[in-house]
């Protein structure tokens, strides 16, 4: 089994010096951190590599989730002290330790055999958990300090690294007041088994040797955090006991950590990665190397640097930590140390001087620049013949930078260290006030020049390393580009330089990122645009800067390509007033701004308005650019309508940001010029709503009124702006929508109508709003959709059949003629909304005949077949559900066609369906001139979308209106959809859809149409078409809809009848029961008579003759049995919550009583039946029993007075006896019934039961 590890390394401090910690970063780690990466890469789903050595390890640097041990997670900034704040502290501690009581120091056995140099008990504290909830940390004595040396929490191991820190000093002191010298010393620890003194360790008492030993060797366990504690308390010995020399450290490290021939792969990494945190500790330990004044100090200096760079050589993932660590090494010593210590190892010279470049060898040389000397300076190839690291940014240099920048990605997932330093001289070479010379005016020339100066670099620098290099390599390279965007945003002095770090390229590799879920940088492109506007969160001006950079490359969809809310949100986040204003009127400055002008400039300056790499264009091109790129500012339109709306609902609006909406609108100029009829409608729409608005503004209207107000200025708002780019929009509604307003508003506003048509023929403004309703929804943006709905939300309740009839015949209409004939039709004809003929198919409606019994068709006789076949020939017929006919506003009846056209051609809708004529005639084009396949598809798509907006519309009629009677009109149109949808070469999503308007408003709904005009006739006409598809229909969603329609239409009916008055009902339903027990082909369900039962008890009363009778005589054993469940529920017997039949109240009797006597009769033959020829499985037969008893002890309580010989005679009596002798006797619950049952049937005759149970004690089984 392969053993898991961490991935481990140093981690920089802000004091200098800092601890060993776990590197554990997430995609978008920053800030200075060091960590070991491995050259073994997995690419996984989620955009990002994992990294496998011996073990997975996530993208994110964490173990597989699979694989993962059941630790605690930590991270690097769990780590707040620091080797060097450890050395102080401790070297505080050993001042006031004036050494142990003890005699002597105490004894160990050896290496092998670990010992703490304490006479504490080395038992754990039981309440080391519980302190450390509270925020305490116990101090460890004995071997506790070593096992919390690997604890995951930091706090648990700085409190071991200072306790074993005073116990050294201690034992140190009580080993130096002894006065022993150097033989003496050795002796007296060899006897006391503290093994053999290391080389150069003399000076040293026992206890301190055996912690450095342990020390070292605990570096290299993969164990929990062991070498982030052991390297912490390594360094923090060294720095607090002076005794100890760096070189003898070194060697000991040598020795313990030496590499053989018998490692396997796992051991050899550990041990290097125990060496490189041993070194570590020593160049983080101050007091060892110092300053490396001395000679031997500067040795120690140089042996560390050879050893960190050989390291750095064996292994990949050791290049950085190794290169850092010599970096901070050389920044520690002083120069003359820099020079004979750092200088002079050998393998440093060839790390500076290397011609293939490394990001380890530039980050050298960033980081030891001024102290490197002029010869090694000379001979970096990476370093700028001038010296000066500010030129590292220069074109010329750049070129040199990529190579090693490009290296610099197998660190993959982190951030390389090379680029924070980078980034530091790349933002920190100007002048600290020159960011701020750009927002003020006034400052002086030179403070501009120095921001240009550093703008030119960015932008250079972009271009050439991330776009040029980065973008256009592997994913880890892409993935790194992601980083270093939002780490340059962060450090941006200004918004100026935005169009540079989210250029179009950088904004290609995001949108192609996102384009698939698929994609391996899909979650990592989507957590940089995450981070990205977080970072715009901070202030307003970025959130617009962001919203025009993201809509402005993308054409308004840049959350629909990248599959995000991104823009969504920083909209929402603008909260304040002065906010939305900015936003507005970037958008209105944009809008205005023509292509090729100082203004369109500008607009680039700003970071927006980019435009695709086409090469040189000119004339014709040049043109159709121009128009191409009015049309894409079509974004800037939609923003601006949607912007009032959603600062309306999420700020106080105040009469000033009215005022701004109206005053822009005048500002604002359309994509073309207008002609004249334009200009007139244009000017229409613009004067209605300033009227309307001037009415909203006196307040005088409240409830309905306003509300229809409010959503008439919403639409013309919208109106307006669509008409900027698509004048014709103007021209179509700006007639109707007056003639509208006039009729709905006239007692507020005087319009000025002109109509040619008398008073007398004209429609009825719904009927108006309607069709202009219809055309906005079909052709529109999705801005003006909104507000349509809005306005037939506050006018639907003034909805006429008319207007019905042509929201429904969009609904109706196919984009394309089925393969298959469709299970249902409606025809339309001229009148479509006064009728509707459903045709059932016989072939869908019938099942296979193949299964049936040939007893069971033997049974049916010709008439029986003959009605079959008519209703399958006619399932529904011609229905007017509102009994009188559809009825204008004006109460007046509409004339009859006597001819009804099976179907409408297309010329003929063009006539009277303007919102249909634009999409038929693309098809009927299409068709005709060999259209492709792509446009139909595109025609269909349109009209299904334009489908969903109407039965949205559908939708709130049905749940706002349930009680109109136009509710009627709807169900059939809607089942009519429904069922076509369904059947093979429908449309499942509008099936889907229907089946949630009638399943969850309409028949859900607690109202539904009460009055004289409902006609029962034809609602019973269609409840007997609902039965009929869900008792044939073999597609479920069918049957399912068919059912809840016919509980719906039976609340309708019965709610609208008098109780006497359901004869028809009761027919309907004996009928279906008759169908259900007697035909195979019957697709209904015991649980849907169940439900009609329970629904309408008065209902259930009816059928329980019927069912007592199949209780008896149905088909087969399994429907008997389902009679008997019916049944019982009618009777109250069959559920576990029936009370028992002596528990029921006077009240319950005598309804008992009114229930069983009409079908008394039949319940006596059905029980003598059933204990005659009870069933021979016992379940089933325990259930006949337990039915027998309760409807015999049921009968007693109803009719005290009378005797149960008259209910069962005694014939049955002896005949249930002779049923009770059966050779195996019954157990459990069956052994009760039997019993029972043989008590009641006793009173009738008792001799012979007594002699029955003396005799043969046979019972039932």
């Amino acid at each position: 089994m392969k053993k898991k590890t961490r991935v481990e390394a140093p981690l920089p401090s802000s004091n200098g010096i800092s601890v060993a910690a776990v590197v554990e970063n997430g995609e978008f780690a920053n800030g200075g951190i060091i960590g070991i990466s491995y050259k073994n890469m997995k690419k996984n789903s989620e955009g990002v590599d994992r990294m496998e050595v011996d073990g997975e390890i996530a993208g994110n640097g964490e173990v597989h989730p699979r694989k993962r041990k059941k630790e605690k997670k930590f991270r690097s900034s769990d780590i707040s002290n620091d080797a060097e704040t450890l050395s102080e502290s401790a070297a505080t501690v050993g001042k006031n330790v004036k050494g142990n009581k003890r005699k002597g120091p105490t004894k160990v056995r050896g290496d092998e055999t670990p010992a703490m140099p304490s006479a504490a008990s080395p038992s754990a504290p039981n309440g080391l958990n519980a302190s450390m909830d509270e925020g305490v940390v116990p101090e460890p004595v004995g071997m506790q300090i070593y096992w919390n040396l690997s604890s995951v929490q930091a706090n648990v191991r700085e409190a071991a690294s200072l306790a074993l820190v005073k116990e050294l000093i201690a034992a140190q002191k009580d080993y130096e007041a002894r006065g022993l010298g150097k033989d003496d010393r050795a002796a007296e620890a060899l006897p006391q088994g503290e093994g053999k003194v290391e080389e150069g360790l003399h000076d040293c008492s026992p206890s301190v040797q055996y912690a450095l030993r342990r020390l070292v060797r605990g570096v290299a366990s993969s164990r929990e955090c062991s070498r982030q504690g052991f390297a912490l308390a390594l360094a923090a010995v060294l720095g607090a006991v002076p005794c100890i020399p760096g070189a003898a450290v070194i060697k000991m490290v040598e020795k313990n950590l030496e590499i053989t021939a018998s490692m396997k792969g796992p051991e050899v990494r550990d041990a290097l990665l125990g060496q490189l945190f041993a070194y570590g500790a020593v160049v983080r330990s101050s007091r060892v190397l110092g300053q490396a004044e001395k000679p031997d100090q500067q040795e120690l200096a140089k042996e560390v640097t050879q050893q960190l760079l050989s390291l750095a050589k064996k292994k990949t993932f050791l290049r950085e930590p190794a290169a850092y660590l010599v970096a901070e090494l050389g920044e520690r010593v002083g120069a003359q140390g820099f020079e004979r210590g750092v200088c002079a190892a050998p393998l440093f010279s060839d790390f500076m001087r290397d011609e293939s470049g490394s990001p380890e060898t530039l980050l050298l040389a960033i980081k030891l620049h001024k102290k490197l000397p002029p010869s090694l300076r000379r001979s970096c190839p990476l370093i700028p013949e001038s010296g000066n690291l500010e030129d590292l940014f220069d074109p010329g240099n750049l070129s040199r930078l990529v190579p090693c920048l490009q290296e610099s990605s197998f660190s993959h997932p982190r951030i390389h260290l090379v680029w924070h330093s980078l980034l530091d001289i790349l933002f920190t070479s100007g002048p600290e006030e020159a960011p701020k010379s750009v927002l003020k005016k006034g400052k002086k020339k030179r403070s501009f020049e120095s921001v240009s100066s550093l703008e030119v670099r960015v932008a250079a620098f972009w271009v050439a390393v991330v776009e040029g290099a980065l973008l256009t390599s592997s994913h880890e390279r892409k993935h790194l580009a992601m980083h270093l965007a939002v780490m340059f945003l962060h450090r941006l002095p200004s918004l100026t330089y935005l169009k540079y770090i989210l250029s179009p390229n950088f904004l290609t590799c995001l949108l192609d990122s996102t384009s698939s879920k698929d994609n391996l940088l899909f979650k990592a492109a989507q957590q940089c645009i995450a981070d990205i506007c977080e970072w715009a969160e901070g202030t307003e001006e970025r959130r617009i800067q962001l919203i025009l950079a993201f809509q402005s490359f993308t054409n308004g969809k840049f959350d629909k390509l990248t599959k995000t809310q991104s823009v969504k949100t920083l909209i929402s986040g603008l909260t304040t007033i002065s906010g939305n204003r900015m936003l507005y009127k970037a958008l209105v400055d944009i809008n205005n701004m023509a292509v090729g002008s100082d203004g369109y400039a500008v607009l680039s300056i700003l970071g927006v308005g980019y435009k695709k790499q086409r090469g040189t264009h000119t004339g014709e091109d040049e043109e159709a650019d121009l128009e191409e790129e009015k049309h894409s500012r079509g974004w800037v339109i939609d923003l601006l309508r949607t912007l009032p709306q959603q600062a309306r609902a999420k700020l106080p609006v105040s009469a000033e940001l009215d005022e701004l909406v109206v005053e822009s609108m005048a500002l604002l100029t359309p994509v073309r010029p207008l002609s004249e009829d334009e200009k007139i409608a244009f000017e229409k729409l613009q004067s209605t709503l300033r009227e309307l608005s001037i009415a909203l503004a006196k307040g005088e209207l409240v409830g309905d009124k306003k509300e229809r107000l409010q959503a008439m200025i919403g639409l013309l708002v919208q109106l307006v702006y669509e008409t900027l780019s698509n004048p014709k929009v103007a021209v179509d509604t700006a007639t109707e929508i007056s003639v509208i307003c006039s009729k709905v508003f006239g007692d507020l506003v005087e319009f000025e109508v002109e109509s040619d048509v008398d008073e007398s023929e004209e429609p009825h403004f719904m009927d108006v709003l309607v069709d202009v309703l219809l055309s906005l929804l079909a052709e529109s943006s999705a801005a003006v959709r909104s507000s349509a709905e809005q306005v037939f939300k506050a006018f639907c309740a003034d909805l006429t059949s008319s207007g019905l009839a042509d929201l429904l015949r969009v609904v109706k209409k196919n984009a394309t003629a089925g393969r298959h004939k469709p299970l249902v039709e409606v025809e339309e004809g001229a009148d479509d909304d006064e009728e509707e003929v459903v045709d059932v198919e016989d072939s869908d409606l019938e099942m296979d005949d193949e299964n049936e019994d040939g007893d069971d068709d033997e049974v049916e006789d010709d008439s029986d077949v003959s009605d079959q076949d008519e209703e399958k020939q006619d399932l529904v017929t011609s229905l007017d559900v509102n009994g009188v006919g559809n009825r204008l506003k004006n109460g007046e009846e509409r004339e009859e066609s006597d001819s009804e056209p099976s179907d409408l051609d297309d010329e003929a809708m063009f006539k009277f369906d303007k919102h249909l004529a634009q999409i038929l005639k693309q098809r009927k084009h299409g068709g005709s001139s060999g259209g492709t396949d792509e446009a139909k598809e595109d025609v269909e798509s349109q009209l299904q979308h334009f489908k969903f907006r109407v039965l949205s519309l559908l939708e709130f009629f049905v749940y706002k209106q349930s009680r109109s009677l136009l509710v009627l009109t709807i169900l059939p149109s809607l089942l009519h959809v429904f069922i076509n949808s369904c059947t093979e070469g429908g449309n499942p999503r509008v099936a889907d859809r229907v089946s949630s308007i009638l399943l969850q408003k309409l028949f859900k709904s607690k109202h539904y149409p009460k009055g004289p005009e409902v006609n029962l006739s034809a609602l019973k006409d269609l409840l007997r078409k609902a039965l009929k598809l869900a008792s044939r229909s073999n597609i479920k969603k069918v049957c399912a809809v068919a059912e809840n329609c016919f509980f719906w239409l039976l609340k309708v009916i019965l709610g609208n009848c008098e109780k006497e008055q359901d004869q028809d009902v009761e027919e309907i339903l004996k009928l279906a029961l008759e169908d259900f027990f007697e035909q195979k082909k019957c697709k209904l369900s015991a649980e849907f008579f169940r439900q009609c039962c329970s629904r309408f008890p008065l209902l259930g009363n009816s059928l329980l003759g019927t069912l007592l009778d199949k209780c008896v005589h149905a088909r087969t054993e399994h429907l008997q049995l389902e009679a008997l469940r019916l049944a019982g529920g009618i009777l109250g017997l069959g559920s576990k919550s029936a009370r028992k039949a002596k528990n029921l109240s006077a009240e319950e009797v005598s309804l008992r009583a009114e229930v069983l006597k009409p079908s008394l009769g039949s319940l006596s033959a059905a029980v003598q039946s059933l204990l005659k020829d009870p069933p021979v499985k016992a379940s089933k037969r325990a259930e006949v029993i337990q039915f027998c008893v309760s409807v015999i002890e049921l009968h007693r309580v109803v009719y005290p007075g009378k005797s149960l010989s008259g209910f069962v005679n005694s014939d049955v009596a002896a005949a249930a006896l002779e049923a009770l002798k059966t050779p195996a006797p019954p157990k459990g619950r069956l052994k009760d019934l039997v019993t029972k049952l043989q008590e009641l049937l006793g009173s009738i005759l008792p001799v012979l039961f007594s002699l029955a149970l003396s005799e043969e004690r046979y019972i039932l089984v």
